[in-house]
């Protein structure tokens, strides 16, 4: 009876322990597998957007623009593009805005303040009337740091026959401003009416390059309500694909 009773008492432990050999094993077996798939498939997860985040902790960049000549403004540009390091595919927004010293109220500029501001010349009234007033100045980086607006347009028609006319003084007014080590002279010697259309990332652009086939300057609708200018074809590219990539998340 004792040595029964013994037997009653002992033999629960042995799959006791078994149990906890295989919980064991089971574990390290997953823990394996889990390590192994974060190797094969985290090694190919694109990284064009993995510092998308970033976008939040760094401090907004602002110029005040109350009172400020074209000059002053692209000056300021400059410094901002000299100052900022961002890694590829990360975007710093730049606010432009003017300030009341009476009641320290700031207000966003207004798309056609900007876009005069920015001008040689005004651009075309009925371009700026299209226009929302909302307007987005961003920098990303291919490689070099480029500049890029995003404008929201009321009436697309309008404003692509706005765009279209624009065209002859848009290189002059803009590139300075888009990508501030474009010297004036390759500026100069540009055939500004040579904007060509294109497929950017399967989406219809215009595209202005220089003599030796550089692309200077290209814009292209998104949507119906969404035009982008960016300083050149491959920010552009960069800007759809960007866009395309946020829209399926």
């Amino acid at each position: 009876m004792n040595t029964s009773n013994g037997m009653k008492d002992t033999a629960p432990e042995e799959p006791t322990h078994l149990g906890h050999i295989i919980f064991l094993l089971a574990l390290a077996l997953a823990f394996g597998i889990g390590v192994g798939a974060y190797a094969l498939i985290g090694a190919t997860l694109p990284t064009l957007f993995s510092s998308k985040k970033g976008q939040g902790v760094e401090a907004e960049i602002i110029i005040v623009v109350d009172r400020s000549s074209r000059k002053e403004v692209l000056a300021n540009i400059r410094d901002v593009f000299e100052k900022t390091k961002i890694e590829k595919g990360d975007i710093r927004v730049v606010k432009f805005i003017t300030r009341d010293e009476r009641d320290h109220t700031e207000n966003a500029v207004t798309t056609g303040v900007l876009l005069s501001t920015l001008g040689t010349k005004s651009p075309p009234k009925d371009l700026l009337r299209s226009l929302n007033d909302s307007v987005t100045y961003g920098i990303l980086t291919s490689g070099d740091l480029a500049g890029y607006l995003k404008l929201e347009s009321r009436s697309y028609p309008e404003t692509f026959a706005g765009m279209l006319a624009w065209e002859s003084h848009m290189a002059k007014d803009l590139i300075p401003a888009l990508d501030p080590k474009i010297k004036q002279s390759d500026i100069a010697a540009l055939n500004e009416g040579g904007f060509k259309d294109e497929q950017i990332a399967e989406t219809p652009a215009r595209v202005l390059s220089d003599p030796i086939g550089r692309s200077m300057l290209a814009y292209a609708f998104l949507d119906q309500q969404t035009l982008l200018i960016a300083s050149g074809r491959e920010t552009l590219r960069m800007l759809i694909e960007i866009t395309h990539f946020e829209a399926r998340e």
